[in-house]
């Protein structure tokens, strides 16, 4: 990129607590932020580990006003899975070379707001991935999910100039040293938000400091002076009469335990008579072999409104207009405004959305054939099981009442009567669900995040 349009470096005090102002920027946190943010970092920011801690500080930052997904590019060596302690064996090469979504191989990271695609098994050309055309396919997605995707990127990665000409925004870390010859590799197209660098004042005092502790020590090759060891006390000879006293009370101690518990237990009391009261059999439970239903992962996005009145007004409206397609609402939230999604399905993949979207433009219930519309949507909330679908209707109306929406689908089994899941919400991220989280833990329903399976009630 040219020298006229490149920020300044700034340092990043990771233990401050504070984002610099490149990562606490309108532009990368509100809705105009974009959707695929490149940080690419120098072979010295690497080398450290500073690169990869500062990648997870910002992704952290980031998911305070979005949804957050941060990819490992770093696949000639992958960090920030072991950085995050969570697993590698799926990864981008499922996403680019075998055809998984992004939703479906991003995992859950402890204790963090954002999820990670790890950089996964060894492939031996990366640039088929970092140059990839679908980059744009997957910035296309995020954009309309209001979502982000931080991908950590070596500056020396093959074709990482070609990703940077297809998304279009970067930050760059890098040790003041390198911060030039980094950003020089990103072109021109791509709008570089900030330089960051590590906080040099916090660790040189550091530094400082821990040399100043090991120039007290003695050098560790000075071994003239032999340690000086205390010679041993002398020893005290036992009194003999202490040593009577001492087998006189064992004796005691030993007769009595004797007579406590050997003694006193040879005649034990019998034990009194224990009434007992015939109860009526229950009726068996039926026996289910292992559930049977297929993944359900997909979804027809059809409306967003933001009061949830009139979104179940929709709802409702959908369900008598076409009682055989199955209608739902996903509470997302956007800015820190909760709207609600209202979907269509669910479909178990995209041929299955796109023929219920022509189903419902067919039907007059859509205005519009467009492709975006069908999202994978593989995320739910397992809310309970049921043994009957009137019960799980019955469920369905009294959360729906209390402002928590949910829907049903059946599970059926290898073997046995089918029983009837009730979910909540349906979602593209994990991290999207945290509005039907919060629904639900208003109401007091302990609920599981799980991937969506069963099979649509028709």
């Amino acid at each position: 990129m040219s020298l006229d349009a490149r920020p300044a470096p700034t340092p990043f005090d990771l233990e401050g607590g504070e984002a610099p102002p490149a990562v606490d920027d309108e532009r990368l946190l509100g809705s105009g932020a974009p959707p695929v943010l490149l940080v690419v970092f120098g072979r010295g920011a690497r080398s450290t580990g500073w690169a990869a801690r500062a990648t997870v500080a910002i992704a952290r930052h980031l998911a305070g006003g979005r949804s957050v997904v941060l990819a490992d590019l770093s696949m000639d060596r992958p960090e920030l899975h072991d950085l995050l302690g969570v697993s590698n064996l799926e990864g981008l090469p499922d996403i680019f070379l075998f055809g998984a979504s992004v939703a479906r191989v991003a995992q859950a990271v402890p204790g963090e707001p954002f999820e990670l695609v790890a950089a996964g098994s060894y492939v031996p050309d990366a640039r088929e991935i970092v140059s990839s055309p679908r980059w744009e396919r997957i910035a296309e997605e995020y954009r309309l999910g209001g979502a982000t995707l931080v991908a950590f990127v070596p500056a020396d990665a093959p074709g990482m100039e070609e990703l940077a000409e297809r998304m279009g925004a970067a930050l760059v870390l890098a040790e003041p040293e390198e911060a030039d010859a980094v950003a020089d590799r990103l072109p021109e197209s791509c709008t570089v938000h900030g330089i960051l660098t590590p906080a040099r004042d916090v660790e040189g005092a550091a530094d400082r400091e821990t040399g100043a502790e090991l120039e007290a020590l003695p050098p560790l090759d000075d071994l003239s002076t032999p340690p000086v060891l205390r010679p041993p006390g002398r020893r005290r000879r036992t009194s003999p009469l202490l040593l009577v006293l001492f087998l006189v009370l064992l004796a005691v101690a030993g007769w009595y335990f004797y007579a406590e518990y050997f003694a006193g237990s040879a005649e034990p009391a019998p034990p009194e008579p224990v009434t007992t009261e015939t109860a009526a059999p229950a009726e068996p439970a039926p026996t289910r072999g292992e559930p049977a239903g297929a993944e359900l992962g997909v979804s027809v996005n059809v409306a967003i409104y933001q009061s949830y009145e009139m979104a179940r007004d929709r709802l409702d409206e959908l369900r008598r207009g076409e009682p055989s397609v199955g209608f739902y609402l996903s509470p997302f939230e956007q800015d820190g405004v909760r709207y609600y999604r209202l979907q269509a399905g669910p479909a178990a993949d995209p041929a299955g959305g796109r023929a219920l979207l022509r189903r419902l433009y067919d039907a007059g219930q859509i205005t519009a054939m467009e492709d975006y519309a069908v999202r994978p949507t593989i995320w739910a909330f397992r809310i309970g099981d049921y043994d009957t679908l009137d019960v799980g209707r019955a469920r369905q109306r009294t959360l729906a009442e209390q402002g928590v929406p949910c829907y049903v689908v059946e599970i059926p089994y290898t073997s046995g009567p089918s029983r009837y899941r009730l979910y909540g919400g349906a979602y593209e991220y994990r991290a999207e669900a945290q509005a039907m989280a919060s629904l639900l833990e208003a109401s007091g329903i302990e609920a599981e995040l799980v991937e969506r399976t069963g099979r649509p009630i028709v």
